[in-house]
Order: C-alpha cells, then sequence, then structure tokens
C-alpha cells in the first residue's frame, strides 16, 4: 500500500514554466511557488525577475532553465531577503541556477531549520 501511495503522489508532481514576458505558465517565481504543491518542479526561463521569493514550506524544486549566467533573482533591496526558507522546507525543498543581486544587507538567503 505504501508503493502505491508514492506512485500516486509523484504522478501528481507537475512541472510549472515561469517566463518574465509571458509565454509560460506565471510571470513571476512567486506566482508559481504560491501554485506550486510538493514534488512540483518549477522550471524558470533565463530573465532577471525583480522579487523576492518564499518557498511558503513547499517540498518544491526551483531551477534555471539555462543556469545563473542566465537567470536572475533581483530583490530590488527588499527589506526582505532575496530567497527565504523558513517554514519547515525539507531537503527537497531546493532552488539551483540563479544569480542573486540587490539583496537587503546583503543577504541573499534566510534559512531556518
Amino acid at each position: 500500500m505504501l508503493i502505491a501511495l508514492m506512485t500516486l503522489s509523484l504522478a501528481q508532481a507537475s512541472t510549472l514554466t515561469v517566463d518574465r514576458f509571458g509565454s509560460g505558465d506565471y510571470t513571476s517565481i512567486q506566482d508559481a511557488i504560491q501554485a506550486a504543491t510538493n514534488g512540483d518542479t518549477i522550471s524558470v526561463f533565463p530573465a532577471t525577475y525583480f522579487e523576492s521569493i518564499d518557498f511558503l514550506g513547499k517540498s518544491i524544486e526551483v531551477v534555471s532553465t539555462q543556469g545563473a549566467s542566465s537567470t536572475t533573482i533581483d530583490s530590488l533591496g527588499a527589506t526582505t531577503n532575496a530567497v527565504t526558507f523558513n517554514s519547515a522546507e525539507s531537503l527537497s525543498s531546493i532552488l539551483d541556477g540563479f544569480t542573486i543581486e540587490n539583496t537587503a544587507h546583503g543577504e541573499a538567503l534566510f534559512i531556518t531549520p
């Protein structure tokens, strides 16, 4: 029965796409995170995204399609951190392939266990 439940949860995982210019499912990374459920992958197209993001406790992967040299999170000096993991995210909560710029007080990531 456990194997059946694991298979069912894997079958429900989705890939959400983010393109700032409108050709993806979402134009912001945070909107995609809000829509995502555990196990989903958020595939981010190359661009500079002017926002801060929070994983909201979700076990998701946020991955750029072309790596850090082409995909940037620019938090515009917001008073929050550029990327936040503070809601009991697991080791399955992954951020991969981004340059992070213009963070408040130089604090790009906020992680609490």
